[in-house]
C-alpha cells in the first residue's frame, strides 16, 4: 500500500512493503522523482526503531540535493 504525505508543496509517496523502506517518490510541479536513501533512517535515542519523520526529512534533503531519478509514477517506483 502506498502512503502519501504532503510537505512544502510536495507529495511524498512511501510504501508499507518492507522491500521498499529505503525509497520514496517525491511528486512536485516538475514530475515524479525516485529517492533512494540506501539505508533506513533510525532514531539515535531509540536504537533500531524506525522513525518515519526522520525518513521523510532525509527524503526531502536528498530531493533538494538532486539525488533523484525521474519516474513516470509512484506505482512504477514501487512495482516488483
Amino acid at each position: 500500500m502506498l502512503n502519501k504525505t504532503e510537505r512544502d508543496g510536495l507529495v511524498i509517496h512511501t510504501s508499507d512493503d518492507p522491500r521498499h523502506l529505503t525509497r520514496a517518490v517525491v511528486e512536485g510541479p516538475q514530475g515524479c522523482f525516485l529517492v533512494e536513501t540506501v539505508e533506513e533512517t533510525y532514531t539515535e535515542t531509540e536504537g533500531a526503531a524506525y522513525n518515519p519523520e526522520d525518513f521523510l526529512n532525509t527524503v526531502l534533503d536528498f530531493y533538494r540535493q538532486g539525488r533523484t531519478r525521474s519516474v513516470q509514477s509512484p506505482q512504477e517506483a514501487f512495482s516488483g
